[in-house]
């Protein structure tokens, strides 16, 4: 009896003084993983939980019941699964899954996969999607309307527009591969740590580049626009498209960049090298150097007529240039276009 008097006398003198000491703490009883389509749907409904983990290795379709879930997060761990998400909820992670298909609108998503298929449905959206695992090579194809995606380590994007399809604006804080096939413009930052980022499009872009860039426009893309935030950023650039696309330095002044030409915007100095020919038909190809005064450049073509751009040179040169160009023989060439800038004439001869 004098034992269980004391021990009750202890019980109570620590529960005074470090408070009740509960069975399941109260951050536990808000997290739960589940294995089933049927126990995410009942997690879901319960409304007991801010974190819902769905982790199965099984390779069938899920699909995410629709529902509003403001209070809670949804985690992804089916790398064998196909997933279609039609709840909005606070946050969708998907740690691994085989493919997703997002019917929700307004959710913000994050990709921790290292390789994923995501596709947004016409009528859904998604208001912030982050990749965020080192490597990831993902694959989007968007016909909704995407607010931002933001990439914060070096990864492969690959994004493809169809339909109504909207894309406002990508942030590349890292050094990314990325690619974007159709659609209405989008903006790409290239943010400090986002140096030795490749950026390839058959849509419009705005580019904005605060460090080091490839860029490549391809047909599709024309009237895209370059800005070079400092002169300690260089960008290089290929105008592949059939227009003209603009490049603006950090003075605020804007360089036209024709189309098939290549170049290297170093801050405010813009170097323009001879493009690639454009072939009318069969194909073309050729080596050159930047034209510049005193100096000739030359080429080499193969295959049917094919148009060559002699690009406006930096600074303007006045002295005679020769252009040489050396042909297969029974080729020929359709036209010699050349830039602002020569002061003198320009004559084409035999060689």
């Amino acid at each position: 009896m004098k034992k269980t008097r004391l021990f009750t006398v202890l019980l109570l003198v620590l529960t005074l003084v470090f408070g009740a000491i509960p069975v399941h703490t109260e951050a536990a009883s808000k997290s739960v993983t589940v294995g089933t389509a049927a126990q995410l749907k009942s997690a879901l409904n319960s409304g007991k939980y801010t974190k819902i983990t769905l982790s199965t290795n099984s390779s069938k379709t899920i699909t995410i019941p629709e529902g509003s879930y403001p209070k809670t997060s949804l985690v992804i761990e089916a790398p064998n699964a196909k997933i279609k998400n039609r709840a909005e909820v606070k946050k969708l992670v998907i740690n691994s899954a085989r493919k997703l298909s997002e019917y929700a609108a307004g959710n913000v998503v994050a990709v921790r996969d290292d390789k994923l298929t995501l596709a947004v449905a016409a009528a859904a959206g998604i208001k912030s999607l982050t990749v965020e695992k080192e490597g990831a090579r993902v694959k989007l194809t968007n016909k909704g309307a995407i607010s931002q995606i933001t990439v914060t380590v070096s990864a492969d994007l690959s994004i493809t527009e169809s339909g109504n399809g909207t894309l406002e604006k990508v942030i590349l804080k890292a050094a990314v591969e990325l690619t974007i096939n159709g659609g209405a413009e989008t903006t790409v930052a290239v943010r400090k740590g986002a140096e030795g980022s490749s950026i390839t499009s058959s849509a419009p872009v705005r580019i904005v580049a605060k460090a080091n860039a490839d860029v490549n426009l391809l047909a599709g893309a024309e009237g895209s626009r370059i800005v070079v935030d400092n002169n300690n950023v260089s960008v290089s650039y290929v105008n592949g498209t059939n227009d003209t696309v603009s490049l603006e330095k950090p003075d605020n002044s804007v360089v036209t960049v024709e189309a098939g030409s290549t170049g290297t915007a170093q801050g405010s100095t813009v170097t323009a090298d001879i493009p690639s020919p454009v072939a009318s038909e069969g194909s073309a190809s050729q080596t050159s150097e930047t034209a510049s005064s005193g100096n000739s450049s030359s080429g080499t073509t193969s295959g049917a007529s094919a148009g060559y751009y002699v690009p406006t040179p930096t600074p303007p040169v006045t002295g005679p240039q020769t252009y040489t160009v050396t042909f297969e023989k029974g080729r020929g060439i359709s036209d010699i276009l050349v830039g602002t800038g020569y002061n003198e004439a320009v004559s084409i001869g035999d060689a």
